[in-house]
């Protein structure tokens, strides 16, 4: 019998929940529906959102900590030798391929270096892989999460070759995503230095990159209990509030370790490199004020949206940044 979070079903982690109040979907066939504990992405093109400044504090979990999810991926680890299961899809299926038709509609070169930032069991950079990309690593600071994402991809290359040898042909297909243990919060140095020396740790795994993405990672981290305190106590303030553009309306709070977050995967990044990511406790304008030092708005993914007392929202945000070249100190709109 699988293992799992759940009552028993086998189909969805409780740990989505519990991570991510306003998300929806961590599924393995179809996405399910949870009552938020907090509000709803309130639609980013409405000038009426936010009325009470925007933010909702989340508090920190312990599903922010390493030991948590070296724990689930030893889980999914069992599970998959066991029953050929991948683990959970987070966000759902539907999430994976608009953000898969985004990339395909602006990432033009396929052997673009690309970097999946908290890869879990690695099914984003498969889908990247499946559309033809080349270039593709996954890291993951629990080492479970990588050797679940190796075992994975090896399985592939199995399946592959034992179709090849079926057939007779020489199947014509991109190299595999690979896989590195390495902790974004443990490297995110000075992002601001010379584009000309890459940072020996980015070079280990391979960097810079052209692409990042992120798909719920940066939700985990803000849950951090750990590393919120260690910015409380630096005084990190560079997390600084974006300012409203209108009398009426308040300022976007930022979302708790985003400033930290942004410039470590600003040092990752090549200049004018993209990251785009996908979160259900964070609004658009929150990323892009907690962002906005290291990244400006590129473009968004579009979601369908709801109505509710009388406002609209969304119950997941994809956006795309871009990294700010050197001595560009703009705010972003």
């Amino acid at each position: 019998m699988r293992e799992t979070d759940t009552d028993g079903s086998g189909v969805i982690n409780q740990a989505c929940f519990l991570l991510f109040p306003n998300c929806h979907t961590a599924t393995r066939q179809h996405p399910m529906t949870v009552t938020s504990t907090r509000n709803a992405h309130s639609n980013p093109h409405d000038d009426e959102d936010d009325t009470d400044g925007g933010t909702v504090p989340v508090a920190p979990s312990k599903l922010g900590t390493r030991q948590h999810w070296d724990e689930v991926y030893e889980r999914e680890v069992r599970n998959f030798d066991d029953h050929g299961d991948i683990g959970e899809v987070w966000f759902g299926e539907d999430t994976v391929m608009k953000m898969m038709d985004w990339i395909l509609d602006n990432i033009e070169d396929k052997d673009l270096k690309t970097i999946d930032l908290g890869c879990g069991n690695g099914h984003m950079l498969l889908e990247m892989h499946d559309n033809g990309f080349t270039n593709l690593i996954g890291v993951d600071y629990s080492g479970p999460s990588i050797e679940l994402a190796q075992r994975i991809a090896a399985a592939k290359a199995a399946e592959t070759t034992s179709s090849d040898d079926d057939t007779g042909e020489n199947s014509d297909i991109p190299p595999l995503p690979r896989y590195f243990q390495f902790d974004l919060l443990a490297h995110d140095g000075d992002a601001r230095g010379s584009p000309d020396t890459v940072p020996a740790d980015v070079a280990a795994i391979e960097g810079p990159f052209g692409f990042a993405v992120d798909k719920g990672t940066f939700d985990a981290i803000s849950l951090s209990a750990e590393h919120r305190q260690e910015e409380e106590m630096a005084g990190d303030s560079k997390a600084t509030v974006q300012q409203s553009t209108s009398s009426t309306k308040p300022a976007v709070a930022p979302p708790p370790l985003a400033a930290r977050y942004a410039r470590g995967v600003s040092r990752l990044l090549q200049e004018n490199g993209i990251l785009l990511i996908t979160s259900c406790n964070w609004t658009e304008a929150e990323l892009v004020a907690g962002f906005q030092e290291d990244f400006s708005f590129f473009g968004r993914v579009k979601y369908r949206t709801f109505s509710f007392g009388g406002r609209q929202g969304q119950t997941v945000v994809t956006v795309a940044f871009r990294k700010r070249r050197q001595g560009d100190s703009s705010v972003a709109n």
